[in-house]
């Protein structure tokens, strides 16, 4: 190694080989020259002034895609999850809902069953109230027709007693029996004009037959008054 004077400054020096050395101002220093630091290339992305990543960093980048694309498929898994719970839920609460209007309307069809039950039974029950109603006006009317003839035999009997007076019929007058002739039986009820042929009895012929004569009578039931008369009718 060639040396310089001491009193050199510190600097760069062409050395034998003519390479450049430093000196320091008393050491030469094994560091490389200036000129080839400058010569050394650049990385390649540099020398082409874009960044291209190198083999890890693109592993690095795909582990990340993944990664987050991993996230997103979770995310939406864990989406669709929620979102078919939420439908469960809906289909739950749309099942209970039908559930509660399916009670609700069997409970107004019971409801409404309860209510023609309860009204056929109010008719039926009105029915039979009217049907005895009518049936106790039926015995009443009945029971008056009765008490007519009877005041119908009492009329003639007063009459036949005059008619002995004057002579006109032997007495005495026994009895008076009334009986319809025309306008049926006094028990039907849609009869309102009934005619009686009565018999007057002033003779037992002790052989269970009597002898007498006959009256007649009109009975009209719509207003309750009477006509009678000597004879037949």
């Amino acid at each position: 190694m060639e040396e310089l004077e001491p009193a050199a400054p510190a600097g760069w020096y062409p050395g034998p080989d003519g390479k450049q050395r430093y000196w320091d101002g008393h050491n030469w220093l094994q560091i490389p020259p200036p000129n080839a630091l400058s010569a050394q290339p650049l990385p390649e992305a540099r020398n082409n002034s874009l960044f291209k990543p190198s083999r890890r960093m693109w592993i690095v980048g795909v582990v990340a895609v993944l990664t987050l694309v991993g996230v997103g498929v979770v995310i939406q898994v864990a989406a669709d999850g929620h979102d078919a719970k939420q439908a469960a839920i809906v289909a739950a609460d749309g099942e209970k809902s039908r559930e509660e209007q399916a009670a609700r309307d069997k409970a107004k069809s019971d409801a409404a069953e309860a209510a023609r039950i309860a009204k056929r039974a109010a008719d039926a029950q009105e029915a039979r109230e009217a049907k005895e109603a009518q049936a106790a006006v039926d015995r009443a009317e009945r029971l008056a027709r009765k008490e007519s003839v009877s005041e119908i035999e009492k009329s003639i009997k007063k009459m036949a007693r005059k008619h002995v007076r004057e002579g006109i019929i032997d007495g005495p007058v026994i009895r008076v029996s009334c009986d319809p002739v025309a306008g049926g039986s006094v028990e039907d009820l849609s009869e309102k004009t009934t005619v009686f042929q009565c018999f007057m009895a002033n003779k037992d012929n002790k052989d269970g037959t009597m002898s007498g004569h006959y009256y007649h009578a009109t009975m009209n039931w719509g207003t309750g008054s009477y006509t009678y008369g000597f004879g037949e009718s």
